[in-house]
């Protein structure tokens, strides 16, 4: 029963470009937004009140169950319930164009990125974060853009 309520919910996520811009689109984009500028900064002066080094994005199971299946980490066999307390965490390797996504503590293999060979051999999960950009660009903004010409009223 919780696999059959589980795919219920969440299959939009992995089927539906609109279903991802929605549900995870951005704060998908925001997340991946901040890495270049951090990127960049390594090793340069910081203005006081530039030196970030976390950013944490409270959400529900559901988001997180969305944003594993937006990026093609939970397949149609694979459908679940995240527990209370689940998590991601997103890390930037210091220094490097490297990331690497968690669920709970263990490397997410996003088969997008693996199969374009973008990612750090022997070591799994860790991938160059341009296709992890691009991934993550191509369900964001294309149906927020059009929500207020959809949504507009006219007398």
């Amino acid at each position: 029963m919780e696999k059959i309520c589980s795919e219920e919910e969440f299959a939009g996520y992995a089927h539906s470009k609109g279903f991802r811009s929605l549900g995870v689109g951005c704060m998908s984009q925001e997340a991946v937004e901040r890495m270049p500028s951090t990127i960049h900064r390594n090793g340069q002066p910081r203005a006081v009140g530039d030196n970030q080094r976390m950013f944490l994005f409270a959400r529900l199971g559901s988001t997180i169950a969305g944003t594993l299946a937006s990026l093609g980490a939970i397949k149609d066999l694979d459908w679940f319930r995240p527990q209370y307390t689940a998590y991601i965490a997103m890390e930037l390797f210091l220094g490097s164009w490297f990331v690497r996504l968690n669920y709970q503590g263990k490397p997410v293999v996003l088969p997008r990125c693996a199969e374009k060979g973008s990612y750090l051999r022997g070591c799994k999960g860790v991938y160059t974060f341009k296709p992890l950009r691009d991934l993550v660009n191509e369900f964001e903004r294309s149906v927020l853009q059009t929500i207020p010409l959809e949504c507009s009223f006219k007398a």
